[in-house]
């Protein structure tokens, strides 16, 4: 657990608007919890992505896993969309060569840093500029290709960049809208996986409330969508897959209940297997859980 001396001190912070809604949240607390967080075990750092300080944030741990040292990485920008007012960084996760990847979804853009880990400290490698109101949240990283999965979470769409060992950077391929054509109502996409195969993808949608499945086509280069199932609640913030591939689980934040489908694995798609699983706050689905076990 991080402590809270180690956490920017901030009155006030925004927190989020909902545009449903048309409200906004703020965050009352003396500090700001990162809205990501990722470890690396081997070299004890760990990489925070805090939304409302528009930071990165890394911490040099010792082989107790005892914080000794941080550093913080503030990121400026913004888009054109109400909820990016500020950079707002969403995602901070390591790339299969050890680079750090980072979301800013208030300001449109992934950046990719070296990471020294030795002393938990960032350079700045590239800079990615995604469409304009798209808003970067999470990535999919495929381990069998160079190809990344960008969730839009502003824009409802999922956008495949390829990336590039030798330069650090990347390429704009395509992107896919994750609801169907002609939805009016208010929805942002909030999670993504990769199946164990890395042959399909799943998102989950908040405000449509569906999941979105995508068969990986032409060795991850483009996507197919060949389902949109509705998740029986509403706000379907986060999912995982289990170990095995053959199941999928769902958090229906709003309505503080869970659905389980059942996965084909031969060919990606869902179907109901429970209903009604109720609980209290269904925010995050630990990823790689067997359900069943």
């Amino acid at each position: 657990m991080i402590s809270a001396s180690y956490l920017p001190k901030k009155h006030g912070s925004y927190e989020a608007y909902d545009a449903a809604k048309n409200l906004y949240f703020w965050n009352e607390l003396p500090y700001t919890v990162p809205s990501y967080i990722s470890i690396d075990s081997e070299h004890k750092v760990l990489f925070a992505a805090n939304y409302n300080t528009n930071a990165i944030h890394t911490f040099k741990m010792n082989d107790n896993y005892e914080i000794t040292d941080s550093h913080t990485y503030p990121i400026e920008g913004h888009g054109p969309l109400v909820e990016q007012d500020h950079a707002h960084i969403h995602f901070a996760r390591e790339l299969p060569d050890g680079r750090l990847i980072v979301c800013g979804l208030g300001c449109d853009k992934l950046f990719i840093y070296d990471v020294d880990f030795d002393t938990a400290e960032l350079t700045l490698k590239s800079a990615f500029d995604a469409k304009s109101g798209f808003g970067p949240r999470q990535l999919a990283i495929a381990k069998k290709t160079n190809y990344i999965y960008v969730l839009g979470e502003l824009s409802s769409r999922v956008g495949v960049v390829e990336y590039n060992h030798e330069t650090g950077k990347l390429e704009r391929i395509a992107d896919y809208s994750n609801i169907p054509e002609g939805y009016v109502g208010h929805s942002g996409s909030a999670a993504i996986r990769l199946s164990p195969d890395e042959k399909f993808l799943y998102i989950s949608n908040r405000g449509h409330d569906s999941i979105t499945v995508y068969k990986v086509l032409d060795g991850g280069k483009h996507l197919e969508k060949i389902q949109n199932i509705k998740t029986e609640g509403v706000f379907p913030r986060d999912f995982s897959l289990s170990k095995n591939g053959d199941f999928l689980l769902c958090a229906n934040q709003n309505t503080n209940d869970l659905i389980l489908f059942n996965r084909d694995t031969k060919y990606g798609y869902l179907s109901i297997a429970q209903t009604g699983i109720k609980h209290d706050a269904c925010v995050r689905v630990l990823e790689a859980t067997d359900f069943l076990a």
